[in-house]
């Protein structure tokens, strides 16, 4: 057993840790309201992406848990409940109410997920160019965008998706959270 194996397990409260300890997450979190909803989230996680903990990090598995992750996020009604809880402030700066176009850009993420997920070809879709999976996944421009430090685990294929949640959090996060909270309303 490499020392990867035996750091963390996933268990909401080191999601939550590793959350706390980045500073894109940090950055759209502007109220107590919203953090509370994100630890209510959070403590979810692990049964929610039960499924997807012990799989090997990969593209498709990957995806996969975004996917779960963002059906969770619309079945909870999620962003309806973020945006009440910010509600007085939005009116109070002067801005609207997001609810709807945020529920209607995770939808359009879950679809776009489900389509790229339905592809024959789905590696040929990603990996344009003739680019190998790990170029994808550790591109930090697009698609996955793994830190550099995961590289190794992820080569020694220890990198699951458990592990990636309590290192990496915002890998499952940042397509489908984090950019459609208001940046803005403070």
């Amino acid at each position: 057993m490499s020392q990867f194996e035996s750091e963390v397990p996933c268990k909401s409260r080191n999601i939550w840790r590793a959350l706390m300890a980045d500073a894109d997450f940090q950055s759209g979190i502007l109220f107590d309201e919203q953090r509370e909803l994100y630890r209510q989230l959070v403590d979810r996680l692990p049964s929610v992406l039960a499924d997807f903990l012990d799989e090997p990090v990969a593209l498709v598995p990957l995806w996969k848990a975004r996917l779960a992750f963002a059906q969770h996020l619309q079945m909870t009604e999620f962003m309806a409940r973020l945006f009440s809880a910010i509600a007085p402030v939005l009116v109070a700066a002067g801005l609207p109410d997001g609810t709807q176009l945020a529920e209607a850009k995770l939808a359009s993420i879950i679809e776009t997920i489900e389509l790229f997920l339905g592809c024959e070809d789905m590696m040929s879709a990603l990996t344009e160019g003739g680019r190998v999976e790990e170029q994808v996944l550790f591109d930090l421009e697009r698609h996955a965008c793994l830190r550099e430090d995961l590289r190794e685990p992820y080569r020694r294929g220890e990198l699951t998706i458990g592990r990636l949640l309590v290192t990496q959090p915002m890998a499952i996060f940042s397509l489908v959270a984090i950019e459609l909270l208001p940046r803005d309303a403070g």
